[in-house]
């Protein structure tokens, strides 16, 4: 479960963008802050500082949240494929080799079907 960014990440990437940008003149800092918040919150911090520091290589005007929201989507990966490719987790569980993840598992539906039979009165 990924981790939600808070208001003072959020201002960190303003900052970041003041720096990087200067000052917005008749801006409402707090305001920008908060929108900011709202639609960029749900995203955990690190990826939202990746995704400004690309806007920063690629553009000289202020960012939106449209594109930031943009380029955190072309970091996603598509549903149902691996996040990484060094992906190292594997079919067996604590520890277990595949051949005997696979005889846990055999004998764990062998236990399963005697429940039901038991319950269901088959024996």
């Amino acid at each position: 479960m990924e981790v939600r960014s808070s208001t003072a990440d959020v201002a960190k990437l303003l900052a970041r963008c003041l720096s990087n940008y200067g000052e917005r003149k008749g801006a409402d800092m707090r305001l920008q802050a908060a929108e900011w918040h709202a639609t960029l919150g749900a995203y955990p911090a690190d990826r939202l500082n990746a995704a400004l520091s690309e806007h920063i290589r690629r553009s000289t005007w202020w960012p939106t949240v449209a594109d930031l929201v943009e380029i955190l989507r072309s970091q996603t990966p598509p549903p149902g494929l691996p996040r990484h490719r060094d992906d190292t987790a594997t079919f067996a569980r604590d520890g277990r080799t595949e051949a005997e993840e696979i005889a846990h598992r055999a004998e764990q539906c062998r236990k399963w079907r005697e429940v039901y039979r038991t319950e269901v009165g088959l024996e």
